[in-house]
């Protein structure tokens, strides 16, 4: 019986409890965007400065996206475990900031250092899974990270809202910590670390000039409406910096963003269609609750079980693309999921009612699922592992960008039909005058229709692939 105990334990105390560690951590990061949600309003009426409200959110968003390469180009570099490590502490640090903040600006900061260390976490799992399973396995892994992920977004306002209610709202912060602590020993013990080739250090010229672009261009696209000729000069911040960091880039010994194996067809079609895909989903989703509750009429409660099944399609299309890729490849699959997008988006556009609202966002969640575990998936395969950080952060930090930019899109056709009927909110809408909203809301959703048709035509570029062959040169490299 000890021998059987021992065996099980030897089997468990590797991989398996640095997966455990991986999806706490996971967790943590993807329920902070959520679980705020609930709780800050109490915030906001205990530490005032409410114009600054948005920037809870937007602090925590904003920098965990810029930093998502750094992280994975510093893991490539010195190693996983200790960056790792690193960004854990971070992400905990701001979590306890946050929760003895004395008033909204402090807590604004507090977030982005907490967003900092989240973006360690959205990336280094997903590299450090890369790392440690072979395709079929990381097929299978991949669903346990969707799970996690779905979890952490139906779990996160009710959460938020209990702890609010029944304990304070710095308690949604404090309870970070504990896990926090539990996940990052967990894979501080068991991850072996690979012995790594420095090769020049890290690229700070290249990190700085990569954050000043993406940071600048983020906040333009988050706050264009309310930032006037100040925006005109973010976005010339962010050319010029971007021109720069690319000439940088060119000539760097250990550059931050290896332009080599971006000119990797898969990779280079992965990336491009992860930003479209991002602008077609999230700027969809971030406008069916305007459609169903000031539309169609629904409570806020009823438009939130209405996109559960999102969610649910998610989730479940993740699970079922991750462990059919190995023997149908990328391309099938990528395109079936941009299908189910397309379809969605139609139906949304053709008939915007309640019913058709849940269909469309399962058919849409399902095209989600096809699409980001699978490229995910490829693209770790694909590169050579010396770039496997910086090429998971690239495809998380694509999707952000176009979460950014989808957002801000579809919001130009709403704009422009509250303008012209003299409106300066949705709230504002008179009764009988929801057909004005209806329609800007379904020019809305072409634009996401033509970003995944956009998507649909690169991913027919895409070569003939024999996953389990590059993978084998994979782990031999």
């Amino acid at each position: 019986m000890f021998v059987v105990v021992k065996l099980v334990y030897m089997h468990l105390n590797s991989r398996s409890f640095i997966l455990f560690g991986l999806m706490m951590g996971l967790f943590l990061a993807a329920i902070e965007a959520t679980v705020v949600t609930t709780a800050m309003p109490k915030a906001a009426l205990s530490l005032g400065n409410a114009g600054l409200y948005s920037w809870i959110f937007t602090a925590y968003i904003l920098s965990a996206t810029v930093s998502g390469p750094f992280w994975g180009r510093l893991s490539d570099t010195y190693g996983r475990r200790l960056t790792y490590v690193s960004g854990v502490f971070l992400f905990l640090l701001g979590s306890a900031l946050s929760g003895i903040s004395q008033d909204m600006f402090q807590l604004v900061i507090f977030r982005g250092i907490q967003g900092v260390g989240g973006g360690s976490l959205l990336t280094l799992t997903y590299a450090i899974v890369g790392d440690l399973y072979r395709l079929r396995e990381r097929s299978r892994v991949q669903g346990y990270l969707s799970s996690v992920w779905a979890i952490a977004s139906l779990l996160g306002p009710p959460l938020g809202g209990f702890i609010a209610d029944n304990l304070d709202w710095r308690w949604v912060f404090y309870v970070n910590i504990p896990f926090g602590v539990l996940a990052t020993i967990i894979v501080a013990k068991w991850l072996v670390e690979k012995k790594r080739d420095v090769d020049g250090g890290l690229d700070i010229p290249g990190v700085v000039l990569f954050s000043l672009s993406a940071s600048s261009f983020l906040i333009y696209l988050t706050e264009y409406s309310s930032l006037g000729q100040i925006g005109f000069v973010l976005l010339v911040v962010s050319v010029v910096s971007m021109a720069f960091f690319i000439k940088v880039e060119s000539s760097a010994k250990s550059p931050l963003i290896p332009f080599k194996f971006i000119k990797d067809r898969v990779i280079a079609i992965s990336l491009a269609c992860t930003l479209f895909t991002g602008v077609a989903f999230f700027g969809t989703i971030t406008y069916l609750p305007i459609l169903l509750q000031w539309v169609i009429g629904l409570s806020a409660s009823s438009s939130g079980i209405l996109l559960t099944p999102t969610i649910l399609g998610w989730v479940i299309s993740s699970i079922v693309s991750s462990r059919v890729l190995p023997r149908l490849t990328l391309k099938p699959i990528v395109l079936i999921g941009a299908s189910f997008i397309s379809v969605g988006l139609i139906l949304l556009v053709i008939f915007p009612t309640e019913v058709m609202v849940s269909i469309s966002g399962f058919l849409i969640g399902l095209g989600m699922g096809s699409s980001v575990a699978p490229v995910l998936i490829v693209v770790q395969t694909v590169v050579h592992p010396a770039s496997l950080g910086i090429a998971t952060a690239l495809v998380s930090f694509m999707r952000n960008l176009g979460a950014s930019i989808g957002v801000t899109l579809m919001w130009i056709p709403i704009k422009i039909a509250l303008d012209n009927a003299g409106l300066t909110s949705v709230s504002l809408i008179p009764e009988g005058q929801g057909a004005i909203l209806s329609s800007a809301i379904g020019n809305a959703f072409i634009i996401g229709l033509v970003a995944i048709s956009i998507c649909i035509l690169l991913y027919l570029l895409l070569p003939k692939l024999d996953l389990v062959e590059r993978d084998k040169k994979r782990f031999k490299e």
